[in-house]
């Protein structure tokens, strides 16, 4: 009873910036250590894209920028052909 009751006022949710067309935008993401595979893979990169939500996990070797790229690249191109 001793307490003053303030009201809590919120900020609207604004949206910045968002996906026009597919594959416009994506969301990229590295899990690493994980335990090690038969191809002696030991980390996953995620991919999503920000229209459709569509996620893609790509195994990797190693954790380099070059792999990474590369990676990427290769089944982007592939899932945009499909």
């Amino acid at each position: 009873m001793n307490k003053m009751l303030t009201p809590k006022h919120k900020e609207p949710m604004d949206i910045t910036t968002f996906a026009e067309h597919p594959f416009d935008k994506c969301y990229l993401d590295i899990v690493c250590p994980l335990p090690v595979t038969q191809g002696n893979q030991k980390c996953t990169l995620t991919f999503q894209y920000d229209l459709s939500k569509y996620v893609v996990a790509v195994p990797l070797g190693k954790q380099y920028a070059e792999t990474v790229a590369r990676a990427f690249v290769v089944n982007s191109v592939n899932i945009r052909h499909a």
